[in-house]
Order: C-alpha cells, then sequence, then structure tokens
C-alpha cells in the first residue's frame, strides 16, 4: 500500500475509535484503536492520538496499569506534540492509585515541556498543572503522600 493509503485507513480509524468511545462502546472503540495500531505504516501522531485515547478508555475502566501502559507509548516520544498531554494523564492516573510522588513529578514534567517547547493550546495544559502541584498535600517528611 501506499503511504496515504495507510494514512486514510489510520484516520477511519482513529474517528471510529472517537465515534464508539462517544457512543459508549469501549470494547467497540479498542477494537478500532487495535487495527490502528496493527498497522504498518500508520502515521505517528493518529497513533498517539489513538495510544491517548485508549489510555482513557482504560482509566475509565479503572484498569490504571492498561492506562498507564497505552500513555508511555507517546510519553517515550519526547518529541510528540501530544507528550505533555500523556504525562498530565499519566499524573492523574497515580494520583487515583496512591502514587503521589510520581504523580507530583509528572506535574512536574508536564510543566517543564511545555515551557520548553510552547505551542498553541498547551498553555492551559500547563496552568492545570500547576494548579494540580499546589494542590498535592505534603507528607510530614516534606515530601508527598
Amino acid at each position: 500500500r501506499r503511504t496515504t493509503d495507510w494514512a486514510h485507513l489510520s484516520e477511519a480509524l482513529l474517528l471510529d475509535s472517537f465515534v464508539e468511545h462517544r457512543a459508549g462502546h469501549a470494547d467497540a472503540a479498542r477494537r478500532s484503536l487495535d487495527a490502528l495500531f496493527a498497522l504498518p505504516s500508520a502515521p505517528a501522531e493518529l497513533t498517539h492520538c489513538g495510544r491517548i485515547l485508549a489510555g482513557e478508555i482504560e482509566l475509565l475502566r479503572s484498569r490504571y496499569d492498561d492506562g498507564l501502559q497505552q500513555l508511555r507509548w507517546v510519553i517515550v516520544e519526547l518529541d510528540s506534540a501530544l507528550y505533555p498531554l500523556a504525562l498530565y494523564r499519566t499524573a492523574g492516573a497515580y494520583l487515583e492509585v496512591g502514587r503521589s510522588a510520581d504523580a507530583r513529578q509528572a506535574l512536574i514534567d508536564v510543566i517543564d515541556a511545555v515551557r520548553r517547547r510552547p505551542a498553541v493550546g498547551r498553555e492551559p495544559l500547563r496552568v492545570a498543572a500547576e494548579r494540580e502541584l499546589a494542590a498535592l498535600p505534603a507528607a510530614p517528611d516534606g515530601g508527598v503522600r
């Protein structure tokens, strides 16, 4: 197949997964996403969007390890435009499972990533990370509970 064919198929699968997710059909959304991830030449930005959606689906199901694993696919790509968003969602998942120190570090990393590479749409993410970081309770030893 030509590269444009893979891109069109990737777009269709990602769109289908969003539609299925919005309709409350998480399993169908995951099947579309898994098909996207299996494509040999899917564009990275579409795959990253899919990984974040897959992470969200798993987090909503309280499958935190699976959700974090999906988000890690994006986090390892430091140049991805979605890197700060994946870190931010990772921090939220860490908080859900009681990993406050890891959440704190992820929020700090979000703030640093947005400051290092400002882009349209990232500023609200930095502000949200700063707000959540300020709201984290301090442990008696000065760390985070």
